[in-house]
């Protein structure tokens, strides 16, 4: 070692070699536990996988003027934040339970907004990859059917809402 000025605590690299020399069972020993104990959480973590469904939705008008075009997209930007908090309902969820022949767990259903757009993003997690596809189109559909009843006016008015489903069956591992 060379020598320091008073009052230093400078270590070398051949200082540091000797105590991890020293010192070599014990980091060893940390090592294998840290690895040992990251597999077996990971083993015992179920497996989740989550499926997307995308639906957007448009006004159609029967005039075909700018103002009414405006108006309605304006419409449309307002509603879909209410539609979206219709997902985990059981209006949307108990007619999508019944054509799957299962109860779906609102838990396991969310939707999002991506910023600015009609669109709605549902996610829905599960064990199983087919099972949380077939969940997501499912609940979509069910959303589709909720929005025309609820915008079917009951006079003549001409703005209508239409819904259009893009199912994107897209599976995510998820630990």
């Amino acid at each position: 070692m060379r020598s320091q000025p008073e009052g230093a605590l400078a270590m070398e690299l051949r200082d540091y070699l000797i105590v991890l020399r020293k010192r070599a069972m014990a980091a060893t020993l940390v090592f294998l536990l840290s690895v040992v104990g990251a597999g077996v959480i990971t083993f015992f973590t179920p497996v989740k996988y989550t499926a997307k469904s995308q639906v957007f939705v448009a006004v159609s008008n029967v005039n075909e003027d700018i103002s009414a075009a405006l108006t309605g997209s304006n419409f449309t930007l307002q509603r879909v934040k209410s539609y979206s908090q219709l997902v985990k309902t059981p209006a949307v969820l108990d007619p999508a339970s019944a054509v799957l022949g299962f109860t779906i767990d609102p838990k396991s259903v969310n939707a999002t907004i991506p910023l600015d757009t009609v669109l709605i993003n549902i996610e829905v997690q599960d064990g199983s990859a087919e099972r949380a596809a077939r969940i997501a189109n499912a609940v979509a559909f069910s959303l589709g059917a909720i929005v025309v009843d609820l915008e079917t006016p009951l006079s003549l008015e001409k703005v209508q809402a239409k819904l259009f489903l893009f199912i994107l069956n897209l599976y995510f591992w998820q630990s």
